[in-house]
């Protein structure tokens, strides 16, 4: 049995340790049923509701199928996401996180997990969750959408 980060700071609590901080992995849309950003957020709120601990995203990532005719043909089945797996949608979903994140008092950071798409016999629910295209020298979307994030925090 395994148990949640929710639980897992709950029993840590119970017990008395504080910990520096907690790391959180979210696969939505990899692993997991994609999570909007509402729901995302409550569920950050809910952590900082019951526990008095930092957070850090240690990973997380959210696919795009463009360009995976894996995905069209059956070869992998995704039947879950109302929003889809655009490029455009992996930019406004994964800049959301960080900007979400970064809005919370006890949040420290985050890492988008895969610079490049790991190849298909690998794992083939993670195809499209990296940062650059298939040939792992394009950029998607989502790095002009993070450059932009970043670059309007800066004061």
């Amino acid at each position: 049995m395994s148990l949640s980060t929710f639980e897992i700071a709950r029993q840590m609590q119970a017990r008395g340790i504080h910990p520096d901080f907690i790391g959180l992995q979210m696969y939505y849309g990899a692993y997991g049923v994609p999570l909007d950003l509402g729901t995302i957020s409550d569920l950050f709120d809910e952590f900082e509701r019951n526990f008095d601990f930092n957070y850090y995203i240690e990973e997380f990532e959210y696919p795009t199928h463009d360009g995976y005719p894996e995905f069209t043909n059956g070869t992998v089945s995704f039947p879950w996401g109302t929003e889809g797996f655009s490029r455009e949608y992996q930019a406004y979903w994964g800049a959301g996180v960080y900007e979400i994140a970064m809005s919370k008092a006890h949040f420290i950071g985050a890492n988008w997990l895969l610079g490049c798409d790991q190849p298909i016999s690998f794992d083939a629910r993670r195809l499209g969750d990296g940062l650059f295209e298939r040939d792992c020298l394009t950029p998607r979307p989502i790095m002009t959408s993070l450059k932009n994030l970043f670059q309007s925090w800066k004061t």
